[in-house]
């Protein structure tokens, strides 16, 4: 393993955080639902890190804050 390095996410890095999703997953479902999340403002994380080994995207991570309302 080389060196590893975290970054913030800009929104430039969306095509590689939804092939990391897709390669994860084996299909869309998953980076299509993530791809809808980011651009729902009342949705986006707090926090949205990207983790690189050797300049090559491999980890996303998102911390969200939720509201949860009961009856």
């Amino acid at each position: 393993m080389g060196k590893i390095l975290i970054r913030e996410a800009v929104g430039t890095d969306l095509n590689d955080v939804l092939s990391i999703e897709r390669f994860a997953f084996g299909y869309d479902k998953e980076s299509d639902l993530v791809r809808d999340l980011l651009n729902d403002n009342s949705a986006k994380p707090l926090y949205s890190l990207l983790a690189f080994n050797n300049d090559k995207g491999s980890l996303a991570v998102y911390l969200a804050k939720l509201n949860v309302q009961t009856c």
